[in-house]
């Protein structure tokens, strides 16, 4: 305790008596982060999903980007993508000496918990769509749609946009083509 009043006296607070210069040597050096760890690797991540998605819809096949990215895979290409981005965001780290392969290696199951709750998200949503598909709420809603839409011709275009952002909020679709995005009920008859 003496020791410590006497620090005190001199304004060292925290210490033991021992020279500055034997703490700094028993201390880590702390690494510190720049915005380019934090930014470089999402973009590899956006860049890296979007590349795996024309990818799975045939874009190196001769495809147009639009009509690639329509009829992608979205599920495969997403994983694609991401493990594109985490194997080149590790080497980014490494070479940039931000964090070693061991630190590099502990972050991953952390990574993945933080994960699950997305994962479970998009999983929920893809087997909601295939149910719905499967039980053809698309047809029957455009039934639906059909048979009122001849006293609404005026608000025709705002009732399918509303169906269309319901039902694809409702069956977790994810922008391919379905049997509601070009329905053939659109073109009703004037009487």
């Amino acid at each position: 305790m003496l020791q410590h009043e006497n620090n005190a006296r001199k304004g060292d607070l925290f210490t033991t008596g021992k020279g500055k210069k034997d703490e700094e040597r028993g201390k880590k050096k702390e690494k510190v982060g720049h915005v380019s760890d934090l930014v470089i690797p999402v973009v590899f991540l956006i860049i890296g999903c979007v590349i795996g998605m024309i990818y799975t819809g045939g874009f190196f096949q001769g495809k147009s980007f639009i009509d690639a990215f329509a009829s992608s895979d979205a599920s495969v290409g997403l994983v694609l993508g991401s493990s594109i981005a985490l194997i080149i965001t590790i080497a980014y780290y490494l070479v940039r000496q931000s964090l070693t392969f061991g630190e590099c290696m502990d972050c991953l199951p952390e990574g993945f918990k933080q994960m699950v709750p997305a994962m479970l998200i998009l999983t929920f949503a893809w087997t909601l769509k295939s149910m719905t598909d499967s039980l053809g709420a698309a047809t029957y809603v455009a039934g639906l749609v059909e048979h009122s839409a001849s006293g609404l011709m005026g608000f025709l275009p705002a009732i399918i946009f509303v169906v269309a952002v319901g039902l694809a909020f409702a069956s977790g679709t994810h922008g391919e083509r379905s049997a509601y995005s070009s329905p053939s009920w659109c073109h009703v008859s004037r009487r």
